[in-house]
């Protein structure tokens, strides 16, 4: 659960609900997550898309970039166009499957599941919340800045 009340970012004093789906038929789920956290052996998919790529690994590099766009947290200030390359690839793939399954950058256990038709799951349970407290953690990265006033 912990995944899914991060996904929406929440601020403390946030209300929000979180809800249980049951399956309502079988269904082919894609499954994105299997890259996750990899690199894709420094190729990007400009290499890939102009043969610069082994051809052994040109699949493997696509389908990792792939399930890190799909995991990759976007936040308030990100622009709308920012989420075009995943929705075309997720309409893409709508024609053979009922929905994508993606690592979720929010617990180590994570996992997201976006289904193409609601009508495939059934709500079994949904539960108010209320954020009470954030436990941030952090890690310095590039460089900082010191600054010392001249004495007088």
């Amino acid at each position: 659960m912990t995944a899914a009340v991060s996904e929406v970012r929440p601020w403390i004093g946030s209300e929000l609900s979180v809800a249980e789906f049951r399956i309502a038929r079988t269904l082919r789920i894609l499954n994105l997550s299997a890259g996750h956290g990899l690199e894709a052996g420094g190729m990007t998919l400009a290499d890939v898309l102009h043969d610069q790529a082994l051809p052994e690994f040109k699949e493997v590099s696509v389908w990792i970039d792939i399930d890190n766009a799909f995991s990759t947290p976007v936040t308030r200030s990100d622009e709308s166009a920012d989420y075009v390359p995943t929705q075309i690839l997720a309409e893409l793939f709508r024609r053979d499957y009922d929905g994508v399954l993606y690592k979720s950058n929010f617990g180590r256990d994570g996992y997201n599941v976006a289904l193409f038709n609601l009508g495939d799951a059934d709500m079994v349970k949904c539960t108010p919340y209320r954020i009470t407290s954030i436990d941030l953690q952090y890690s310095e990265f590039g460089f900082g800045l010191n600054y010392a006033p001249e004495p007088k």
